[in-house]
């Protein structure tokens, strides 16, 4: 920085260059602009990485309904009509923390049970079993948030 000072002998003012510490308002700027472009960067990667784990825990939750059923199934014989949502969350507690359950009778008519959960991105994850094994897995609407487009995961 720059500043005038009276020369010594009192000749008039002259300049003296003085040293001080700190930044100029150019390398503030530069930071500041930095930091802008990095946080454009990182802020839409970390909401796409909790879409992701919403996702990944609707379909922990069908997972985990399949396996409740499964003992449901187990315990009480193969009367699969009988078999409630309560009587799954019932025998796994952790499934009370999942947004929407629903289990529904599988409408190809083999005897099996469709199991379906909503993330929290609104997506619907769901799982097809037929004869005590998975023979589908879906996701509605197709190609939204954890949905490949043709509509399975």
């Amino acid at each position: 920085m720059w500043s005038f000072r009276k020369a010594p002998g009192g000749r008039g003012p002259k300049r003296f260059l003085r040293s001080e510490p700190g930044f100029t308002l150019v390398e503030l700027l530069v930071v500041m602009l930095i930091l802008g472009i990095l946080a454009a960067i990182a802020i839409p990667a970390f909401f796409s990485q909790s879409e992701k784990a919403q996702n990944a825990e609707a379909k922990h939750y069908a997972e985990t309904a399949r396996k409740a059923v499964s003992v449901r199934l187990t315990e009480n014989g193969d009367d699969l009509d009988a078999v409630t949502v309560d009587d799954i969350r019932r025998i796994e507690p952790s499934l009370n923390s999942a947004n929407e359950l629903y289990l529904l009778p599988s409408t190809a008519g083999l005897g099996g049970y469709v199991i379906a959960v909503r993330s929290k991105t609104g997506t619907y994850f769901g799982l097809v079993i037929t004869n005590q094994r998975i023979t589908q897995r879906y996701c509605q609407p197709a190609g939204a948030s954890g949905c490949s487009s043709s509509g399975t995961w």
